[in-house]
């Protein structure tokens, strides 16, 4: 598997698929550089573990159903007649 350069984050990365939860290892071993010729390894950072796990999707509780995300739909009435009610009064006395 290729690592590519990316060089507006400074780092080699590399891009994983796994459907599975488990452990995966990765070591460097082994570089091809056409640009410099290098071809020493220096394993500073290697190997790296990554562990997959299965991601948790949260149900939204059904209260949390309203127009605004957060906000209970009854929280908005209430909010919007409580507003209506303040300034109407002072939209009269102008």
């Amino acid at each position: 598997m290729a690592a590519n350069w990316d060089s507006s984050l400074n780092r080699w990365e590399i891009t994983v698929v796994n459907d599975e939860e488990t452990t995966e290892t990765y070591t460097v071993t082994e570089i091809i550089d056409d640009e410099y010729q290098l071809s020493e390894i220096n394993h500073v950072a290697s190997p790296v573990d990554v562990e997959w796990k299965t991601p948790i999707i949260e149900e939204p509780d059904e209260e949390i159903q309203g127009g605004i995300p957060g906000f209970p739909t009854g929280a908005l009435v209430v909010g919007i007649l409580l507003v209506t009610i303040i300034l109407y009064p002072i939209k009269r006395l102008r």
